[in-house]
């Protein structure tokens, strides 16, 4: 996966959705040097960049990165699962993982 590849997604999603470089920059709280400097391959983004591009662009992280959608089926059980667990704080999901890592090595037994 190269820089310029990534940039080049960016940069047609950017455009479909009639933003300026200075619109998504402003949105994603960076400069616009930044993402010029991008264009311009004098740097790489960050994968924090990246991942506040897409936050500006209201896509998934995946669709900069990659030419092919990736389809993840969820079932509501595992999205409702997911909502919940996002809404702990790291060290209760720390604690919900032991007990999930427990739970499965009781079943093994």
């Amino acid at each position: 996966m190269q820089s310029n590849d990534i940039y080049e997604r960016f940069d047609k999603i950017r455009k479909q959705k009639g933003l300026s470089l200075y619109a998504v920059a402003k949105k994603a709280s960076c400069t616009s040097e930044a993402l010029y400097k991008w264009r311009d391959r004098k740097t790489s983004p960050s994968l924090y960049l990246l991942e506040c591009l897409s936050y500006a662009l209201n896509i998934e992280l995946a669709e900069l990165l990659y030419d092919e959608p990736i389809l993840i089926v969820v079932n509501e059980i595992d999205k409702n699962l997911i909502t919940e667990i996002n809404k702990l704080e790291n060290k209760d999901k720390e604690t919900l993982l032991y007990y999930a890592q427990t739970l499965l090595e009781n079943k093994r037994t």
